[in-house]
């Protein structure tokens, strides 16, 4: 099933849905069966690439990694307030 069409340095026509009112974000064909789609055009020639690139990883991520199942398979995320600065990281040489 084609869910995108992408002109390299000419723009990217995809179907979204309206999550709500005038917030649209893409269509995943599973969970928003019963919504309408609206079909998006991204007209940004310079970034037509990034945003197909963008929505192929987030269909890749629903459906070949199954993200709604990852807390049951890697365990749950539990944010830590303590910080271990490494002074030493090459980003921060001169």
């Amino acid at each position: 099933m084609v869910t995108a069409l992408c002109v390299l340095d000419q723009g990217l026509a995809v179907y979204l849905t309206e999550e709500e009112p005038s917030r649209y974000v893409q269509a995943t064909y599973r969970w928003d069966r019963q919504t309408p789609l609206t079909l998006g055009i991204y007209d940004q020639p310079d970034k037509a690439f990034y945003i197909l690139f963008i929505h192929l990883l987030g269909h890749l991520t629903r459906s070949v990694l199954g993200i709604h199942g990852l807390n049951r398979f890697y365990g749950t995320f539990e944010a830590t307030n303590s910080l271990i600065a490494c002074q030493g990281a090459r980003f921060n040489q001169a």
